[in-house]
């Protein structure tokens, strides 16, 4: 989602700073890896011009920031979270909106700004902070990268990233791939889990030199930190455990 002032793009290293600002805030989530959505792009810039100075208006690519999102987890994207000024982190959930459309926006902001009523879709706190406590996606498992958007999904990445090269034909790619999808979910927020498929993504295969696939590369702050070509459950979350722990 493009993001124009005054919009913030939310990553780890200002998602607090956001969050103690005094006035109410709007965050949109978004999955960066399905593309653009153009007239909730448009409505979200309209709305941020509209009432700044009355509320932060931020939004989130949940693929690009796992860690934040496992705070607002199971909902249904693009979604909209409004928080008041009491609760987490000195805030209050005001009203939640899932599959959100440019037309949903403005009553989840006249609701919080206080020039509206509750949106249709009355908002239940317990539910929502239940979901939340999930801390588990809907879809689960390892997201799929691709070529063109390894650099921004792998390479720019703020925490670790474990990728597994691997195509629809190889046996062990399969037997593999259920463990994969479990890691992926356990260690959600503190290693990013992706997979490549080598016959789609030719470009990333030669890049790498990955010759005998399954091949699991390790990314540390865009640089390679680690890589096995194969490898059993133990042995690759021993490997996920180092690396988090040199990340401390």
């Amino acid at each position: 989602m493009a993001k124009t002032e005054p919009v913030v793009e939310i990553n780890s290293e200002n998602y607090k700073q956001v969050m103690k600002q005094k006035l109410p805030v709007v965050l949109m989530l978004f999955d960066g890896s399905e593309g653009r959505d153009k007239p909730l792009e448009d409505a979200v810039n309209r709305a941020a011009k509209k009432y700044k100075g009355e509320a932060v208006f931020g939004c989130l690519d949940t693929d690009a920031h796992p860690e934040i999102f496992a705070k607002y987890d199971d909902l249904e994207l693009p979604a909209v979270v409004t928080l008041g000024k009491k609760g987490f982190f000195g805030r209050k959930t005001k009203s939640y909106g899932e599959g959100i459309r440019p037309a949903d926006l403005r009553a989840h902001v006249d609701y919080l700004l206080g020039n509206g009523p509750e949106p249709e879709d009355e908002f239940d706190e317990e539910e929502f902070v239940a979901k939340r406590a999930k801390k588990k996606r809907k879809k689960g498992g390892a997201a799929h990268v691709t070529d063109s958007t390894f650099k921004k999904v792998v390479l720019k990445s703020d925490i670790p990233v474990l990728v597994d090269f691997w195509a629809e034909w190889c046996g062990p790619c399969r037997a593999l791939a259920p463990f994969i999808d479990e890691m992926a979910d356990e260690y959600r927020g503190r290693v990013k889990i992706v997979k490549l498929d080598t016959d789609a993504n030719p470009m990333m295969k030669m890049q790498y030199q990955v010759t005998s696939i399954p091949t699991l590369i390790i990314f540390k702050d865009g640089e390679i930190w680690e890589r096995r070509t194969g490898g059993t459950p133990q042995v690759i979350r021993e490997v996920l455990d180092d690396v988090l722990y040199e990340s401390q």
